[in-house]
This record gives structure tokens, C-alpha cells and sequence, in this order.
């Protein structure tokens, strides 16, 4: 319900980003459920990288007007 909202109160006339790390298959399905579409994963230097050396990498989502 707030998802819609959300994307009622920011149009239809541009597109809309977001993110979600890439392991999280649950949280890309429901922002393509929206007509969000994975635009490709962040850059490097925007992943976060534990201090162990894991690091956690960005999906992008976008969904076009």
C-alpha cells in the first residue's frame, strides 16, 4: 500500500530509481511486481565491503514513465 502511494505521489512522467542488494532476491521481485526493471549492479565504489572483505553489491532498479 505505501509503495503505491509513493510511486502515485511521484508520477508517471519520469523515471524512478532505486536499489537493493543484489542477494536480495525478495526485495527485487516485489520492485519488479511495480514495473521496476534491474538497470545493472552499482558501481565498485559505491558497494559496501565489511571490514572480513565480504562485500554487499547494489542492484539497480528503475522504473521508466
Amino acid at each position: 500500500e505505501l509503495t503505491n502511494k509513493a510511486l502515485k505521489w511521484l508520477g508517471n512522467n519520469r523515471e524512478i530509481h532505486t536499489r537493493a542488494v543484489d542477494f536480495n532476491k525478495r526485495a527485487i521481485n516485489f520492485y519488479k511486481s511495480f514495473g521496476f526493471e534491474e538497470a545493472g549492479l552499482e558501481k565498485e565504489k559505491d558497494w559496501f565491503k565489511f571490514p572480513s572483505g565480504n562485500v554487499m553489491k547494489g542492484v539497480i532498479l528503475i522504473k521508466k514513465p
